[in-house]
């Protein structure tokens, strides 16, 4: 499945906002990947990125509600500019290519539960009792599972070493039962564990190349904001320094 995602921005967000809120309105709009509100020593910062399955339906969510008044604020949305493509070049506005198959779309990743020394029955029924239950709890989820959930595959990752928790691959047999557990993920994180979307190799790549650029623009904005007038000011006075010292050297000279 090679088609493009599409990447927003959403700004000014009430510091309320929950990802879970967020995802619930934009998914009226198309599949959603993934959402996260940005945050600054675990407080909100009113941003938030939002990733839609389909180019096109990010296109709509941002002609539609940009400018448009929710939870009692202006909302903006905009393209996110510093997306990676494929080849290390930047791509068209907001553009996210999904790089995976199909059981990679169905797959979450679970951490922070202990490992057992025996069979993995008893993880499973850790994952599927603190996780996949209590995301069922909410109503309309129930309804649209049908009470059950199709588990396909359930596996740590990795070798095991002394000292490591490796993470749990859950994959599931339909895209919106690892929606629903995937949203909901802020109840395991209460819990001490975390979940995040199975991503492959060639998208963890160019989601680092995003955050190198990132960097390098908050650097040399921070510097030409913060930093450039002192650079001036410690360049002015080295050459003082200089100028007093040769004058110095010339008047012992002269005496």
């Amino acid at each position: 499945m090679g088609k493009d995602g599409g990447k927003v921005i959403l700004t000014n967000l009430s510091y309320g906002v929950t990802e879970m809120w967020i995802w619930k309105m934009a998914s009226e709009y198309g599949s959603i990947w993934d959402v996260h509100v940005l945050k600054k020593n675990g407080l909100s910062r009113g941003i938030a990125l939002v990733v839609f399955d389909l180019y096109e339906c990010a296109e709509k969510f941002l002609k539609e509600k940009n400018e448009v008044e929710w939870k009692g604020r202006k909302l903006y949305v905009a393209w996110d500019r510093d997306l990676v493509g494929t080849k290390g070049f930047l791509g068209k506005q907001g553009t996210y290519p999904m790089i995976m198959t199909q059981n990679e779309r169905n797959s979450i990743v679970i951490g922070g539960i202990l490992e057992t020394d025996g069979a993995n029955e008893e993880e499973e029924f850790v994952v599927q009792e603190q996780i996949i239950i209590k995301a069922m709890e909410e109503k309309k989820w129930k309804k649209q599972t049908e009470g059950s959930w199709d588990l396909k595959e359930f596996r740590r990752m990795g070798r095991k070493t002394e000292g490591r928790t490796r993470p749990i691959l859950l994959r599931f047999g339909k895209r919106k039962e690892a929606d629903y557990v995937y949203h909901g993920r802020k109840i395991g994180n209460k819990q001490g564990m975390w979940i995040r979307r199975y991503t492959s190799r060639e998208m963890k790549e160019m989601d680092e190349l995003t955050r190198n650029i990132r960097q390098r623009k908050w650097k040399m904005r921070h510097q030409d904001i913060y930093g450039g007038n002192k650079q001036q000011q410690q360049q002015q006075q080295h050459q003082q320094q200089q100028q007093q010292q040769q004058q110095q050297q010339q008047q012992h000279e002269y005496q």
